[in-house]
């Protein structure tokens, strides 16, 4: 999964999970960072306010205290996302939330499995897509959920640099295809 993110996301989730690890406080990083990625990817536009330029870091830091007083996140988080504001690099927040995640599965020896989905799904189909994937893959999987209602229903799945497209869009993309070229022959 690691081609998906750039050198400077590498840098920062490899920077936050080093820290943590130090620190004695992985699995509560972990925790922190499941709750502020589900925050970031419920309001897309909260990201894009935030890293603005035309915002002061002043007023980013004032943000970013806000959100670690709602999420109850812990000072090392807190320094993070400092760090990232000083920087100019909140906007690649939710990749590098999601490089850390990836490393912190590596860690754990699972697998990362990011799942697209048109629409939330329930705890018995997340359970039984849970065991598919163990079983096909031979491994322990933690999956990450990403909501978007374009694909329009069925799942993209996205592991070890594969994905499987079992996206309604992309049958009706193929079949779309399909037709095009039979009208062709006529």
């Amino acid at each position: 999964m690691t081609e998906y993110f750039t050198e400077k996301v590498k840098l920062y989730g490899a920077v936050l999970f080093d820290c943590v690890l130090a620190s004695g406080v992985l699995d509560k990083a972990a925790q922190e960072v499941e709750k502020l990625q589900e925050i970031l990817l419920q309001d897309q536009n909260l990201i894009k306010q935030i890293s603005a330029p035309i915002y002061s870091n002043k007023i980013q830091k004032e943000i970013i205290q806000t959100l670690v007083n709602i999420l109850g996140l812990s000072d090392v988080m807190m320094n993070f996302l400092n760090s990232l504001a000083k920087y100019n690099r909140l906007s690649i927040l939710i990749d590098t939330l999601k490089y850390f995640t990836f490393l912190f599965s590596q860690y754990k020896g699972e697998k990362l499995v990011e799942v697209l989905v048109s629409e939330e799904l329930t705890s018995s189909e997340i359970a039984l897509l849970k065991e598919k994937l163990e079983k096909s893959l031979n491994s322990k999987v933690k999956l990450a959920f990403v909501i978007n209602p374009n694909i329009l229903g069925g799942l993209i799945i996205k592991f070890d640099g594969k994905m499987l497209d079992l996206s309604l869009k992309n049958k009706f993309t193929c079949l779309s295809q399909v037709i095009e070229a039979k009208i062709a022959v006529l």
